[in-house]
């Protein structure tokens, strides 16, 4: 037995079930099954993600109490800001939905024929680009009033 200390429990666990579900929907554009949710809960006690700076955790707080920016402000860091936490926890979120057999369907690719292929290459594109206008203004504002 090593003398090692369990690692400690996030002392908001309901915050960060608030996060998960905020999280999943963003991701699987549904709700997440509380299984998973725990995951996420459980996640934190191994690998502790904290704000870097008092703007990170505004980009967090602002992106839940306003899901419909969640979107378009994660898309901002993961282009401007890849090391922000609102984007490392969707990464967690997605890796843990990734691994499990009942949203693997999700992350996996599909047979589409070229139609298909040009189309969903122009949704994503367009989505992203949209995302981006909205979320880079909101997410600078959003930082630098912290």
């Amino acid at each position: 037995m090593s003398g090692a200390a369990p690692p400690e429990r996030d002392p908001h666990p309901t915050r960060l079930r608030a996060e998960a579900a905020a999280l999943g929907r963003h991701i699987l554009g549904r709700p997440v099954d509380s299984e998973f949710v725990e995951r996420y809960v459980a996640a934190h006690a191994h690998l502790p993600l904290e704000a870097r700076d008092p703007g990170d955790a505004a980009v967090l707080d602002f992106a839940l109490a306003h899901p419909v920016f969640l979107p378009c402000l994660d898309a901002a860091a993961a282009l401007t800001r890849p090391e922000a936490l609102l984007h490392r926890k969707a990464i967690l979120l997605a890796a843990i939905l990734e691994a499990s057999p009942r949203y693997a369907d999700q992350f996996l690719p599909h047979t589409v024929g070229w139609p298909g292929l040009l189309g969903l290459g122009l949704g994503i594109g367009m989505t992203t680009a949209f995302q981006l206008a909205v979320g880079l203004p909101v997410l600078a504002l959003v930082g630098r009033r912290a």
